[in-house]
């Protein structure tokens, strides 16, 4: 199979291209799934030697399947669309900097893909070119370079310098050369040039373009070759089931606590049409700032604003400001920083959001403040009555010497199956409760719930 270049210049003047294994729905778990996020990416698109991301696709089934990859800003802009083709266990790696920097997009197809002796025999997925191409390629040109600036400037937030929102913004603006946002990849039963956010793109029961086939995992790196570091993780797995995340959900308004899908908000006439698992919303993590880590710990944190987002005008920025219903530092004798002395809190004191975008990195200790060197960090990131989703990645540092990258521990659960009641311990407390002295819950934010 080959497929040709689609480029499309859409709402923002973006560019688009176009046997089940599970586990327990719900848990949050490392299984083969129907969506992988990549929570947050860089590319130093200037300095070859700076850093990048590498993150690969696998097929955990004999019969092929078909990949859909978005490429998001890090306001939630969908900026570019392609598909990858994967035969019988294949793998496919990417090194962002290709893409970004170099324009190249992966080369897969029905024609071209190794197939190997444990695989079943190749698909041809609809709207694909099936047929074979002389010399085996290429699949995807090399994208032009007026698309490959529209796209790097949508991801450094530059006002973007084509199509029909020139001049607009899709990210934030840092002004450092890097590129920064997200990724999700979703199993497909055609190829298309549609984001998750287009129309019929997701139906539920999984007969749309994405379909609920639990084949995909994978996992990505960061690389900083300048500094000598580099962290890995397994990208986040989640599963889809059309019976326990079916399209039951009266809003995706997530107050008192309706449950969510991953994907809810692009599909708000059918909430949950999507069959994704939620993400957590509530979160904990070590932080390390001095001894052997004299590099200290950033946090890679993504999160849903519950809205669709697009282009904004830039003298306007930012449209939106994600809040958050509480932090608490503690240190290692159990010693909390109250709302009242540093961090932040809902009880009236001045508060910190150091969370603000869709997706960001955040260094502790300069982007939020800590009184101690070592500690672990409460993260309430739900907003007022909202239930927002997260997912939190913990970098510790040693400056030119070492690294190290974890996901962080999530404290609830906001899947809810068909049938099933929420947790006790949210129906017994109010819309949000804090922890609070002596461990006694604050009406303001959720119980810890496993």
């Amino acid at each position: 199979m080959s497929r040709k270049i689609c480029v499309s210049l859409l709402l923002l003047a973006v560019v688009a291209f176009g046997g089940t294994t599970s586990a327990v729905v719900g848990a949050n778990d490392n299984v083969p799934a129907a969506t992988l996020l990549l929570p947050y990416f860089e590319v130093d698109l200037n300095d070859p030697t700076g850093v990048t991301t590498l993150f690969s696709v696998n097929n955990a089934s004999a019969s092929s399947a078909l990949a859909h990859v978005t490429v998001w800003t890090d306001m939630s802009v969908p900026i570019l669309d392609f598909d990858v083709y994967l035969t019988g266990y294949d793998v496919q790696s990417f090194n962002l900097r290709d893409i970004l920097v170099d324009g190249i997009l992966p080369q897969t197809g029905f024609a071209i893909s190794n197939n190997g002796d444990f695989s079943a025999p190749n698909i041809a997925f609809p709207g694909c070119n099936n047929t074979s191409v002389v010399g085996g390629g290429p699949v995807y040109g090399a994208l032009p370079a007026t698309v490959v600036g529209i796209i790097q400037d949508a991801l450094t937030g530059a006002p973007l310098r084509a199509g029909q929102a020139a001049g607009l913004c899709a990210g934030v603006p840092y002004g450092d050369g890097i590129a920064r946002g997200y990724i999700t990849v979703d199993s497909v039963s055609a190829c298309s040039t549609e984001f998750p956010s287009s129309p019929g793109y997701f139906v539920d029961g999984g007969v749309g373009t994405a379909n609920n086939d639990n084949v995909l995992w994978g996992d990505y790196f960061y690389v900083d070759v300048a500094n000598a570091f580099a962290q890995g993780e397994a990208l986040v797995h989640l599963e889809a089931d059309a019976i326990t995340l079916s399209a039951f959900i009266p809003s995706c308004d997530i107050t008192d606590f309706n449950p969510s899908t991953y994907y809810c908000r692009y599909v708000p006439g059918t909430p949950g049409a999507d069959n994704r698992e939620a993400l957590p919303s509530m979160w904990a993590s070590r932080y390390l700032q001095g001894g052997a880590f004299s590099g200290g710990t950033d946090l890679l944190v993504w999160r849903t604003s519950n809205d669709v987002e697009s282009t904004f005008s830039c003298g306007a920025f930012p449209p939106f400001f994600l809040t958050q219903n509480q932090i608490v530092i503690f240190d290692e004798e159990e010693n909390p920083i109250t709302p009242n002395e540093l961090p932040s809190g809902p009880f009236g004191a001045p508060e910190e959001f150091p969370f603000p975008w869709e997706t960001q990195r955040v260094a502790v200790g300069e982007d939020f403040s800590v009184a101690d060197p070592f500690g672990w960090t409460y993260l309430n990131l739900n907003i007022d009555d909202q239930y927002h989703q997260a997912w939190v990645v913990s970098i510790m540092s040693a400056n030119g010497l070492y690294s190290v990258g974890y996901d962080a521990i999530h404290l609830n659960n906001l899947n809810v199956g068909v049938g099933e009641s929420p947790p006790d311990a949210i129906n017994e407390g109010s819309d949000n409760t804090c922890i609070g002295p002596n461990g006694d819950a604050d009406p303001c934010v959720l119980m810890m719930v496993m």
